[in-house]
């Protein structure tokens, strides 16, 4: 799957590519539309990443079946979803559409607006997707500082197991014993410090390789 620029924005359209005024209105929004006739059975499958998913019911045996299996993809799973349908849709009908995740529903007499649901789609996604961004970054930080605080907890304990020997020895704390193990403290701690933060950058960076070594 290819990583595309920031500045791009690209909308996955699932069903036929024979209606015009349906691919005008995608045009509108994004220079890119991925033209798919079903959905890719896997992540691997898709040419590119996209910012938004519209499904047509008029050319799909069972739209639900293709929009469930693109939301089992992890990636795709929070894609704001859009639905164009020739069906009349009440309001209890179209509520329920709506709470089970999808973004919105065009009618075919209605694709005029689809532009617009579109453009409004597209840039609620990139609002969570940042959200999202900004939250595994506060949780990557949250792991970082509790490692580094269980380290140093470690340190303290070993310290306290070696000034506990010394007491029940029944041995003199010396100025100088009690300079080592202020030393060998921050030479622990520091050391740790640094590995904790590297290895949290490391597995953020290539968690591909971590993984295969556990």
């Amino acid at each position: 799957m290819n990583i595309r620029g920031k500045e791009k924005t690209l909308i996955a359209y699932i069903g036929s590519v024979e209606n015009l005024e349906i691919k005008e209105e995608l045009t509108r929004c994004s220079k890119e539309v991925l033209n798919l006739n079903k959905a890719p059975d896997s992540v691997d499958d898709w040419l590119a990443s996209p910012d938004l998913i519209v499904l047509n019911s008029n050319c799909l045996d069972d739209w639900e079946k293709e929009w469930k299996k693109i939301k089992k993809i992890d990636v795709f799973k929070d894609l704001p979803f859009i639905l164009i349908t020739s069906c009349f849709l009440n309001k209890k009908s179209l509520l329920k559409l709506l709470n089970k995740g999808l973004f919105g529903v065009v009618n075919n007499h209605q694709l005029d607006q689809l532009s617009i649901l579109c453009t409004s789609a597209i840039i609620q996604g990139k609002k969570v997707k940042k959200e999202q961004l900004k939250a595994n970054e506060l949780n990557r930080i949250l792991s970082t500082n509790y490692l580094i605080i269980d380290a140093k907890n470690k340190q303290l304990e070993e310290t306290k197991s070696k000034l506990e020997k010394l007491i029940n020895l029944q041995e003199e704390v010396s100025a100088k014993h009690l300079k080592y193990l202020i030393s060998e403290i921050d030479q622990k701690l520091n050391k740790e410090y640094h590995y904790q933060l590297f290895k949290v950058h490391f597995e953020e960076v290539h968690p591909l390789f971590i993984k295969s070594y556990l």
